[in-house]
């Protein structure tokens, strides 16, 4: 029988009360068990019968000579032409013009509607709003918590103190 060198040491000094680590280390049984499912099938009644394929075929292909038909007909008919001289000042045409404001070196940019430039106001106030509020009400939270926590730690320490002055005080009569 050997003697674990920690062994040797912790009975030179008795002092130190250590716990029992004899089945700590033992993992607690564990048991697999194999995944369940359903093996898949075919419902032999959702599947049609030789008659419906045969006459869904048929549709297919008188189909088939329609579309045929159809296309040539299409072919038929002229394209729209899209002219290609538009006016070059658009001043003069009915589309609304964009209001663009220009920046020194960089060039012209577009200003955006008034509808957009109101909801991003509007989105910008509100965040900001609430990011400011909850940062006020977190504060005033994490400032409570710190007071109460404060109390605690100096109780706990000083009660702390107090033992090991008491268990010097002990050791030394």
């Amino acid at each position: 029988m050997t003697i674990a060198p920690l062994t040797i040491l912790f009975m030179e000094y008795p002092e130190f009360d250590l716990p029992d680590t004899n089945n700590i280390l033992i993992p607690p049984t564990t048991i697999f068990y194999p995944p369940l499912a359903d093996v898949p099938y075919l419902d032999p009644l959702l599947l049609p019968s030789l008659e419906q394929v045969q006459s869904g075929l048929a549709d297919q292909e008188n189909n088939s000579e329609e579309e045929k038909e159809e296309a040539e007909e299409v072919q038929d008919i002229q394209q729209e032409q899209i002219p290609t001289n538009l006016p070059k000042n658009l001043e003069d045409t009915s589309l609304e013009t964009v209001a663009t404001f220009n920046i020194p070196l960089v060039g012209e940019f577009p200003i955006p509607a008034p509808e957009v430039i109101a909801s991003s106001v509007i989105a910008a106030g509100t965040a900001s709003v609430v990011s400011v509020a909850g940062g006020v009400a977190l504060q005033a939270v994490v400032g409570q918590i710190k007071k109460i926590f404060k109390k605690i730690f100096t109780k706990v320490l000083k009660k702390e103190v107090a033992n090991v002055k008491e268990k010097m005080a002990n050791k030394d009569k």
